[in-house]
């Protein structure tokens, strides 16, 4: 049997620099930090970003501040404050003012609102700007189109966002927005 062969099949062995493969023994372990582990390297990237995604989603929850009634009467009329515009309803006729709870959810759905305008006319801008206009299509760089793209689910998540917590009986801030406070 060649000696390359005897290296192959004997799976712990140790790979030293400057020196020849030896097997492991108890007087020659493997040190720790010659030994990658791949699984626990994924795991901890993984661990990482779900712990990021879970600090920017967990924010501040208010619900405390609420009594139960208060929040069970006007849960229908909160999670209709997150759809676009139909919070305007809502302020105009200060419906907002009969409850701390439903003023909170209609200061982040008038906030979500104003996300959803300011979406809308920076998308519109961006594409006057950066649109090519030729006899047969418009062409809109792929960069500009993205950058869209991205304010649009940005705004359609903070929808969701609101609604799910109003379903959830929380009263929590929206992720990155939610601390202006525009209704008094």
């Amino acid at each position: 049997m060649r000696e390359s062969d005897n290296n192959e099949n004997n799976i712990n062995t140790v790979s030293n620099p400057g020196s020849v493969n030896t097997p492991q023994t108890e007087n020659n372990p493997i040190p720790q930090e010659n030994v990658i582990d791949p699984v626990k390297d994924v795991r901890d990237l993984g661990d990482k970003t779900i712990d990021a995604v879970e600090n920017f989603i967990n924010t501040e929850d208010h619900a405390g501040e609420h009594n139960k009634e208060e929040m069970k009467k006007y849960k229908t009329s909160a999670m209709l404050c997150y759809i676009p515009l139909l919070v305007l309803f809502f302020v105009l006729t200060n419906k907002y003012k009969e409850s701390k709870y439903f003023s909170f959810h209609a200061n982040q759905g008038l906030i979500t609102t104003l996300f959803w305008v300011f979406s809308v006319i920076a998308s519109n801008v961006l594409k006057i700007i950066f649109t090519r206009e030729s006899m047969i299509l418009d062409n809109t760089p792929m960069l500009i189109s993205f950058i869209c793209y991205i304010l649009y689910c940005a705004s359609f998540a903070l929808t969701l966002f609101g609604i799910i917590n109003v379903a959830n009986d929380a009263s929590k801030e929206l992720p990155v927005i939610g601390k202006m406070n525009i209704l008094k």
